[in-house]
């Protein structure tokens, strides 16, 4: 299966802003205190009273949005798990499983596998190169 660098790029982003998102979620209070005032005539004038209570709405509106958008890249990460599975080098496999679906900078990569950032650049831009002109000559 081929799948092209600007959708993995676009998983990437959408993990990424999942997590920002869950972040923000638990920050969050859950129920927050809301206070209005509604005009009071019974008693024949009007009397201002003030009404308190509580609203968790932002927080269901935000945990909504961040549901829908976990749906979206699970559906996604199926779809980069069998394009990682065609993969024949298994280290350019696991780079750019680190990269793509763990969403690790390519430095960290670079550490990890013993290569500089710049080594990380070029094996993924290479793997691209590749990978576009076998696609095109197909």
């Amino acid at each position: 299966m081929r799948i092209t660098r600007k959708r993995l790029q676009a998983i990437r982003a959408l993990r990424q802003e999942i997590d920002t998102l869950e972040k923000k979620y638990i920050k969050m209070p859950r129920i927050e205190e809301v206070a209005d005032t509604v005009g009071d005539y019974s008693f024949g004038t009007k009397r201002t009273l003030v009404i308190r209570g509580q609203s968790d709405e932002r927080s269901r509106n935000l945990e909504e949005k961040l549901l829908i958008k976990q749906d979206k890249l699970e559906n996604e990460a199926l779809l980069l798990e069998n394009f990682l599975e065609n993969v024949e080098d298994s280290e350019m496999r696991d780079i750019l499983r680190l990269y793509f679906v763990l969403g690790l900078t390519q430095e960290e990569i670079g550490r990890r596998k013993g290569y500089s950032r710049q080594a990380i650049t070029k094996k993924i831009d290479k793997f691209f190169e590749e990978n576009e002109s076998s696609t095109s000559s197909e």
